[in-house]
């Protein structure tokens, strides 16, 4: 059995527009032969948030035919699926999430604000368990 830590973004201090959603770090994370996987969020200090900071991780996968396109898992409504979901309020410290079965794969970490973050420093890491 071996892991993976995938560092997706270091300590950075981050300011949004309201609602704007950020994919964090490299676009695409790698899992081919992840069982499991863990969000892990460090929040420094004291976020300036008015109603939430959602982190989540989303399967995609890169169509084989054209390889600049990027096609996210939905449900048969056309919900976007998250694989998982960490919600920041007005505390500082560690949040973590598991990924839920089956990892695509590959995996990408947006930050989505439903209000005005004025100002948040995150520190975000995916850990990988394989086979």
């Amino acid at each position: 059995m071996a892991g993976a830590s995938v560092p997706i973004i270091r300590r950075t201090d981050y300011t949004f527009p309201a609602t704007q959603t950020v994919i964090a770090g490299p676009q695409l994370v790698d899992t081919l032969g992840w069982v499991s996987g863990l969000l892990v969020v460090r929040v420094y200090g004291t976020p300036s948030i008015s109603n939430v900071l959602q982190i989540n991780v989303q399967n995609v996968m890169v169509a084989p035919e054209d390889e600049l396109t990027v096609l996210e898992a939905r449900t048969t409504g056309g919900a976007l699926v998250y694989a998982a979901s960490v919600s920041i309020t007005t505390a500082g410290g560690l949040f973590t999430a598991s990924l839920a079965s089956p990892i695509g794969r590959f995996v990408r970490v947006l930050l989505s604000p439903t209000g005005a973050v004025t100002a948040v420093t995150l520190g975000i890491d995916l850990v990988g368990r394989s086979a």
